[in-house]
C-alpha cells in the first residue's frame, strides 16, 4: 500500500549549484530544507571505516536484513601501518566477498589526477555489485562518488593545483568524443561508457583514487562549503535533478514523483526549482 502526499513545500531547499562551465561548486543563499536529502548515504573514508548499520535507513532495509545481505565484512578494523606508497581500499572479491585490502597508491599519467579521498558514499549500485547482481571484475575497488584533495596532477591538466579540494563526478567522460559533444556524456565510448569508477577502473572507496580525463571531471569546492554539503552533487543530487530535467517540467506543471529516497528527494527539489506548481510524491507508508 502506498500513500500520496501533496503540494510539498520546498523553499530553496538546496542552496547549491554545480557550474559545469567554470568547474566549480557555488553556494547560493538560504541553504535550508530537508537535511535528510543532504546527509543520506554518507560515510567517511579516512580512516576508512564503512559501517553497514549507518546505511540501513537510507537503503530502506532493516539493520538486521542489511547485515545479512552484505555480511559483516565492512566493519571497523585495527590495521597495521601501511608500507610506503600503499593505501587501503574496499576491494570486491566476488558476491558477498569484499573488504579492506592494501593496494599501491596510483600515479597520475598524462591527463590524469590522483585525489586523496576525504569523503565518499555507498551507492545503491555498490550494493548490487557486492550481491553479484551487476558484474565487475574481481579485485576492483568499489565506489564512484567522492570529495577529496588533489594529490598529484598529470601532464596536460591545467587550472588546478596540488592541495585543492575538489569533487569528482560518478561519470568521468573524455569530453571530446562524439557522444560527449552531443551532451550524452554517460555514453562516452559506448553504452554506459562514461561510468568508469568502480565499474571498469578502481573506484573511490579508497584513500586515493586515479581520475581519468581530469580536465573534464574535477570541480573545485569553495572553503565556505563542507565536504558533506557538496558530496551529493557527485551523483545522487545530479541524478535526481537530471530526472526532473528529463521530465521536461515547465513553469506551473503538476508533477508526480514516485519514491522519496535520496535520489527521489533530489528529483522533488529539481521539480520545484524548474517551476512545478504542485508536486505529489508517493512513498511506502512503512
Amino acid at each position: 500500500m502506498r500513500k500520496a502526499r501533496s503540494c510539498l513545500n520546498l523553499d530553496n531547499p538546496v542552496g547549491l549549484r554545480f557550474d559545469s562551465a567554470n568547474a566549480v561548486v557555488r553556494e547560493l543563499p538560504s541553504a535550508g530544507g530537508r537535511e535528510s536529502a543532504q546527509h543520506a548515504g554518507l560515510t567517511t573514508v579516512n580512516p576508512f571505516v564503512l559501517d553497514a548499520r549507518n546505511m540501513a535507513d537510507d537503503l530502506r532495509f532493516s539493520p538486521r536484513r542489511l547485515e545479512r545481505t552484505m555480511s559483516p565484512i565492512l566493519e571497523e578494523k585495527q590495521t597495521q601501518p601501511l608500507s610506503s606508497g600503499r593505501m587501503q581500499a574496499n576491494v570486491f572479491r566476488g558476491p558477498g566477498k569484499f573488504g579492506l585490502e592494501e593496494k599501491p597508491i596510483p600515479r597520475a599519467g598524462v591527463g590524469e589526477a590522483v585525489i586523496r579521498v576525504r569523503l565518499a558514499t555507498i551507492c545503491g549500485t555498490d550494493i548490487h555489485i557486492v550481491r553479484g547482481e551487476y558484474p565487475v571484475r574481481e579485485g576492483l575497488t568499489i565506489g564512484h562518488e567522492a570529495v577529496g584533495v588533489i594529490h598529484e596532477l598529470g601532464i596536460g591538466v591545467e587550472g588546478y593545483e596540488i592541495g585543492q579540494r575538489v569533487i569528482v563526478g560518478a561519470i568521468t567522460p573524455c569530453g571530446q568524443c562524439e557522444a560527449c559533444l552531443r551532451g550524452n556524456r554517460s555514453q562516452c565510448g559506448g553504452p554506459l561508457g562514461g561510468w568508469k569508477l568502480g565499474n571498469t577502473i578502481d573506484g573511490t572507496q579508497a584513500e586515493y583514487v586515479l581520475i581519468p580525463h581530469a580536465q573534464a571531471n574535477l570541480a573545485t569546492v569553495p572553503d565556505s562549503l563542507s565536504d558533506e554539503q557538496v558530496l551529493l552533487l557527485t551523483d545522487i543530487a545530479s541524478t535526481g535533478f537530471a530526472a526532473a530535467e528529463s521530465g521536461n517540467i515547465r513553469l506551473g506543471d503538476r508533477v508526480a514523483i514516485f519514491a522519496q529516497g535520496p535520489i527521489g528527494l533530489c528529483a522533488t527539489i529539481g521539480a520545484r526549482l524548474l517551476g512545478a506548481s504542485e508536486i505529489t510524491v508517493f512513498d511506502p507508508d512503512d
